[in-house]
């Protein structure tokens, strides 16, 4: 299992413990799989996670990109210059 959300707001969501997103409160499924944001442990749908907005974490991972949420890097900070990776480097 990954290491808990690094900053100390939340902690890790069980998977057991949620049938919907944590942000937008979508049904999970088969088709609609549980990903866990590497800042604050929510438990939360490949929607609320987009690839833009992954980023490494200190400590996990081993410098990848690593999942993070809406929540925690919100749309405007995806998109500010600087911040934004291209897709090649995201997947």
């Amino acid at each position: 299992r990954p290491a808990p959300a690094v900053d100390g707001r939340r902690g890790w969501t069980e998977d057991a413990a949620v049938t919907c997103c944590e942000l937008c409160r979508c049904r999970f499924s088969l088709l609609n799989r549980r990903h866990h944001c590497r800042r604050c442990g929510r438990c939360i749908c490949s929607g609320c996670s987009p690839s833009e907005s992954r980023r490494p974490v200190p400590g996990q991972g081993n410098g990848r990109l690593l999942r993070h949420c809406k929540a925690c890097v919100p749309p405007a900070a995806q998109n500010m210059a600087g911040l934004a990776l291209p897709q090649a480097v995201v997947q």
